[in-house]
């Protein structure tokens, strides 16, 4: 009976041992991380009008994996079980939401009114060898009312790591990102009067 069963198993012996060393390895344990908030925006002296909800479109590489890159490269890598809590575009779109509209500098509108679209192109580590910093940068857009465009304007914001690794990044990208938000709503600002009727 045992001489059987040898010689029945025998031949897929070696297909198991191969399929043993194939399977894949666990995956790492997974971290999550979240860029802190900034400073609550300073109040406007008042509103200067009705602006639509902002839209964010992320590049397609800025997903919940935490990017790094190199200076200067085009490819980028990414952390290894290190994750966003939310993905970057919430992030981005929550922190100018935050800076327009709590503090008063327009108001929220979903009638005919302004929209702003922001690209987000880089929510990452930067690595060259004066150090690493995170970055935040995208294109931002302000539409008038019929589709037209009244601003265009590319905005890059980015703060040193004080620490290495993905806490390291969560950190830094706080500041990046308030000061980006800012940067955006003075931009804003700065194009409203090409807004017809405003």
């Amino acid at each position: 009976m045992r001489t059987r069963l040898l010689r029945i198993y025998a031949p897929l012996l070696p297909a198991l041992l191969q399929a043993a060393c194939l399977a894949p390895e666990p995956a790492p344990p997974v971290h999550w991380y979240r860029p802190l908030p900034g400073p609550p925006p300073q109040e406007a002296p008042s509103p200067r009008g009705g602006l639509r909800p902002v839209v964010v479109q992320a590049a397609r590489h800025l997903g919940a994996p935490l990017v790094w890159r190199e200076e200067g490269s085009p490819d980028v890598g990414f952390h290894p079980g290190d994750r966003w809590t939310e993905d970057p575009d919430e992030r981005v779109q929550a922190a100018v939401e935050r800076e327009l509209f709590e503090s008063g500098a327009f108001r929220r509108s979903r009638g005919r009114a302004p929209s702003l679209e922001i690209r987000l192109d880089a929510f990452e580590e930067v690595r060259s060898p004066a150090g690493s910093r995170a970055r935040v940068e995208g294109v931002v857009r302000l539409l008038d009312s019929q589709g037209a465009a009244l601003l265009e304007e590319r905005i890059r914001e980015e703060e040193p790591l004080g620490a290495p690794g993905p806490a390291g990044l969560a950190r830094a990208l706080g500041p990046a990102l308030s000061r980006f938000a800012l940067r955006v709503r003075e931009a804003v600002e700065a194009a409203w009067p090409k807004v017809p009727g405003s």
